[in-house]
């Protein structure tokens, strides 16, 4: 497992005003944990991380990042991973829909986007799941 850890905070109106959560508070409850699962030779695993840091980044959120490569079927079963690559925030899947799924695997993973289907998940669903997390952790 690969950890990455960023750290992009941003201070609210609240903490600059001295309103509310001083700065280290609010930095420790913007605090995400985010997990990019994904099996060795996945062509949108890199795409998937490009995406979660933009979107940390925009959002000025610090996160720790960790990179799970899953290399058989049993612990992709143990990590009830749903395919390459899956996203977590939090431990919950960025994916509404897959979030009740108990189709574990070593298969490609796709995410609907609109009309279509990709193989990684849209910057929309990242950022959903990150300001729900946040939303969650208040």
């Amino acid at each position: 497992m690969r950890i990455l850890r960023t750290h992009w905070t941003t201070v609210s109106a609240q903490a600059r005003s001295g309103q509310g959560l001083d700065i280290r508070e609010w930095q420790v409850a913007m605090k995400v944990e985010v997990e990019i699962l994904y099996f060795e030779g996945c062509p949108n695993h890199s795409v998937a991380a490009e995406r979660v840091q933009k979107v940390l980044r925009e959002e000025g959120v610090s996160a720790t990042i960790s990179e799970v490569n899953v290399s058989d079927q049993a612990r992709a079963t143990q990590l009830r991973f749903l395919g390459s690559p899956s996203v977590r925030v939090n431990g919950v899947d960025v994916e509404p829909s897959a979030r009740s799924s108990r189709d574990y695997g070593m298969v490609c993973r796709t995410y609907v986007a609109g009309n279509l289907r990709e193989g990684a998940p849209s910057l929309a669903m990242i950022r959903t799941a990150v300001l729900e997390a946040l939303a969650g952790a208040r």
